[in-house]
């Protein structure tokens, strides 16, 4: 589920950027534009997905282990 989430979020951000691109261009789009425009939004999609792996990281490093005995002392 998470997967599917998560490529669809790329995805979104990646159309958003190429819109982007195109709308500011704001000529007829060529084949080069097109795929001047589809780097653009390519670019946020890894921007987004590193920024969202370092936060990943930085939790990461606050998740303590919990150590668990496996005997039971006898009092």
């Amino acid at each position: 589920m998470s997967g599917a989430l998560g490529v669809s979020i790329l995805v979104s951000i990646m159309t958003h950027g190429r819109t982007s691109f195109l709308e500011r261009a704001g000529e007829t789009p060529t084949k080069q534009l097109m795929n001047e425009a589809m780097t653009y939004g390519t670019h946020h999609a890894y921007w987004f997905a590193l920024a969202l792996c370092c936060v990943a990281f930085v939790t990461a490093l606050f998740i303590k282990k919990k150590i668990v005995s496996d005997y039971k002392e006898v009092q």
